[in-house]
């Protein structure tokens, strides 16, 4: 049964933000993840004040 137009746009509309936010949401993490092992442990000992990591996610 197809579900009228109105409904069928407004469910893609909201399948699709919801799609794009999950898609940033996992590259965000992903970049994140691979930078803090590749920076993360290094930059941490370097740095003198911790708070400049997590200003720049």
């Amino acid at each position: 049964m197809r579900a009228p137009i109105s409904e069928n746009a407004s469910g893609n509309l909201a399948g699709d933000t919801f799609r794009t936010t999950a898609a940033l949401r996992f590259l965000m993490t992903l970049s994140g993840g691979v930078l803090g092992l590749t920076a993360g442990e290094g930059t941490r000992r370097r740095t003198a004040n911790p708070r400049v990591l997590p200003a720049q996610n």
